[in-house]
């Protein structure tokens, strides 16, 4: 049966789990950085441009919300709160996701190596998966960091249309905090460190990937 079967849709799924699997992952870990957050208020002036206020507490109480737990402060009107709540519901369901591909991931590894019968050709599939799989997301990093940099305000702007109601995301600072505390370069900076931490770990793989085609060739 092994010897009829061909993987190709099973390594194809595979190749392009990965960045998704990638960028999903880092979005979940800077998201809740809290340490990163503290840098980009100080980088920023966060807490100057908010006197009289906690930043830090502020922004352990919206990370709390997102998780699940107290309520937000009434630093946040309820426009802001609306807003608030539906990336809430974003980020868990990105979180969701996260589960759910990591769990067909290894389902479908488990499926490839059955059929194969943990031969060579495993780990000679695995080789490619790994390969083209980091270079499709090295491909995609390269294009959204040149995005970020060059024209980051139309591609944030795009990015809350298509996920939010139009009118629901904009906000006056005069009157409404929340972009003071999260200003656009705070999700700039984010966006290049999901970028960058996902291309360091696309190259990891991709070295993983040299290396297990190397042995199979030597072992072949």
């Amino acid at each position: 049966m092994a010897k009829h079967y061909n993987p190709l849709w099973i390594i194809i799924l595979l190749i392009i789990l990965i960045p998704i699997i990638l960028y999903l992952f880092n979005l979940n870990i800077y998201t809740f950085d809290e340490g990163f957050h503290q840098k980009e208020f100080s980088k920023y002036n966060v807490q100057g441009k908010l006197a009289g206020y906690d930043t830090k507490e502020l922004n352990r109480e919206v990370m709390e919300f997102f998780r699940g737990g107290k309520e937000l402060p009434d630093f946040f009107n309820d426009r802001e709160k609306s807003h608030l709540l539906d990336v809430k519901s974003l980020v868990n369901w990105a979180a969701k996701l996260l589960l759910v591909l990591v769990v067909l991931f290894i389902i479908l590894l488990f499926i490839l190596s059955f059929f194969m019968k943990a031969s060579l050709k495993t780990m000679k599939y695995l080789a490619i998966v790994f390969i083209a799989g980091s270079a499709l997301t090295i491909f995609l990093t390269l294009f959204f960091w040149q995005n970020l940099k060059s024209n980051f305000f139309g591609f944030f702007t795009s990015f809350h249309n298509a996920l939010f109601e139009p009118g629901s995301w904009t906000f006056n600072p005069e009157f409404e905090k929340m972009v003071v505390l999260y200003p656009r370069e705070f999700f700039q900076d984010i966006g290049v460190k999901i970028a960058s931490n996902t291309l360091l770990m696309a190259i990891v793989l991709l070295i993983i990937g040299v290396i297990l085609l190397l042995m199979f060739r030597k072992k072949k």
